[in-house]
């Protein structure tokens, strides 16, 4: 299994841990999903001696990515950008606090910014 490979397979488990888990955690915002997230990929880049690094903030083109997974030789080998909304009924939210994801100006403005990265490609 090539390295691309292994890193897509730390990331599927990652979400499949995820989706079976998500109920035992309270998000109240994004980088409550994200430190789970990051928090996970660890775990899992131990128990398999995975020759990977997971960072947060890490700078790409000109910006920064939530979570980017790098090699031994610090590339990235992908990068996660993620929008998280919580549930509107729940407690400790006040009314105008949503919505917090809106989709052009934000997940819109991150696919952009996916595909601009996407067309430049790897540095070599």
């Amino acid at each position: 299994m090539g390295e691309r490979d292994i890193t897509k397979d730390l990331f599927n488990r990652t979400l499949d841990w995820l989706r079976a888990n998500y109920g035992n955690y309270e998000f109240f915002v994004e980088r409550d999903l994200v430190w789970v997230l990051q928090q996970k990929l660890w775990e899992i880049i131990d128990e398999d001696n995975l020759s990977l690094e997971v960072y947060h903030n890490f700078p790409i083109a000109g910006t920064q990515t939530d979570l980017a997974i790098l090699n031994k030789q610090n590339e990235v080998e992908l990068a996660m950008e993620f929008k998280y909304e919580p549930d509107h009924r729940r407690r400790g939210f006040w009314p105008t606090k949503f919505p917090v994801v809106f989709w052009k100006e934000g997940v819109g403005k991150d696919m952009e910014r996916a595909s601009q990265y996407v067309k430049k490609g790897r540095p070599n």
